[in-house]
């Protein structure tokens, strides 16, 4: 598996609201253009639900990148005795209109046996929100096969696997998914990855990995240390 560096410098930070300002921008202005686009097509229903489904996706790109920064900016707030098979299937029910829109599926192979952990929910539920989201988008079009969600303990950790049999990450890609901004998405925002990392490496002193091969799938792995 590919191991993933830690964390950023305040000047990465100062750059990476900078960009955000910038990215954020071009979305809208995606957004005024597709609505003039709209407006000129109201006469061809066809068009205009065309256009309806890119303002909507774009919006959509758009929340996600702002629940990603607002989590990057939050004071992380602990708490124990969390059960993180709930997360996942709280993040499994955010992303279940992603799956059911595109005829996909989505399998969970949670242990019962578990044990707690002690952590922030909002931010590991953000990490499992942007795994699951990822693997579905990369199984759009490419299988038949579910996304699997697998926890499972590994000695003193929790380990979270998302899986799927879908596109596989090529392998110039590979050395940048986890860098701000960088996306191989239309009008992705290239943060869900990168603040991922941040979450599990900085914020819990975890670890984040994954592997990818044309006849593997696609697999990122998350371990989060247990309690005690």
């Amino acid at each position: 598996m590919t191991a993933i560096p830690s964390a950023t410098s305040l000047d990465d930070l100062k750059r990476l609201a900078a960009v955000a300002a910038h990215e954020m921008g071009n979305s809208l202005a995606a957004i005024i253009a597709t609505a003039q686009l709209l407006r000129a097509s109201a006469h061809d229903p066809a068009v205009i639900a065309r256009l309806a489904d890119r303002i909507e996706t774009i919006a959509r790109q758009m929340v996600d990148a702002i629940s990603d920064l607002k989590v990057l900016g939050a004071t992380p707030r602990r708490e124990h005795g969390v059960c993180l098979n709930e997360l996942v299937r709280e993040a499994a029910e955010r992303v279940l209109p992603i799956a059911q829109k595109d005829g996909l599926r989505l399998e969970l192979d949670l242990d019962p046996a578990l044990p707690t952990l002690a952590c922030d929910r909002r931010g590991v539920t953000r990490v499992l929100i942007n795994l699951i989201k990822n693997a579905l988008e990369a199984a759009r079009g490419a299988t038949t096969e579910p996304v699997v969600v697998r926890s499972r303990r590994r000695g003193p950790f929790a380990s979270i696997t998302v899986y799927n049999l879908g596109k596989p990450i090529p392998p110039g890609v590979r050395e940048q998914i986890f860098k701000p901004f960088f996306s191989t998405k239309p009008h992705g925002s290239g943060l869900g990855l990168f603040i991922s990392r941040e979450i599990v490496v900085d914020g819990h002193n975890g670890a984040i990995s994954f592997h990818s091969g044309p006849r593997l799938g696609t697999a990122f792995c998350v371990k989060l240390p247990l309690e005690g």
